[in-house]
């Protein structure tokens, strides 16, 4: 048979954002990812999102595209080198970054290019550690090792 929702004293606000958990509590769905933001590294030495509120987030994801600089170089995010070296001033990174903010741990998938559009192989670098960001962190710095940014994106998401 059906219960009708009269009779399942649910409290909280029955609309179209919102579902009815086994609680009998109306809320609204949880979870997915969040573009928290776009940092566009064409110049300066240091790309910084900042103004961040991490306290609802569990994961961070981070996608970087055809980021590159002047010279020779590596990518650092919170002091710690999360990529190999990109070769030349002509490659750039391409790749992804997850950051586990409960326990600090991250871990690296990219790959330089021979330009910005062609993968070059055996030219990536996994790369793993602790980094030190949690939930009570405010901002993400991205700094190249050597030389300034010239070219790229790198987008953060914040997942639940």
């Amino acid at each position: 048979g059906t219960i009708g929702l009269a009779k399942l004293s649910a409290t909280g606000t029955k609309d179209a954002t919102t579902f009815l958990r086994g609680d009998n509590t109306f809320a609204e769905a949880g979870g997915g990812i969040t573009l928290l933001g776009t940092l566009t590294t064409t110049s300066g030495t240091t790309q910084t999102l900042g103004s961040l509120s991490l306290t609802n987030y569990k994961l961070l994801f981070i996608s970087l595209n055809n980021v590159g600089g002047d010279s020779i170089t590596s990518l650092k995010c919170g002091g710690i080198n999360v990529t190999g070296s990109n070769g030349t001033a002509t490659h750039s990174f391409w790749g992804n970054m997850t950051i586990d903010l409960t326990t600090s741990a991250f871990s690296t998938a990219f790959a330089s290019d021979l330009n910005t559009t062609g993968l070059r192989e055996n030219a990536g670098a996994t790369r793993g550690g602790n980094i030190g960001f949690t939930t009570a962190t405010t901002s993400i710095s991205f700094t190249l090792s050597a030389g300034s940014f010239s070219r790229g994106t790198i987008k953060i998401y914040g997942a639940k």
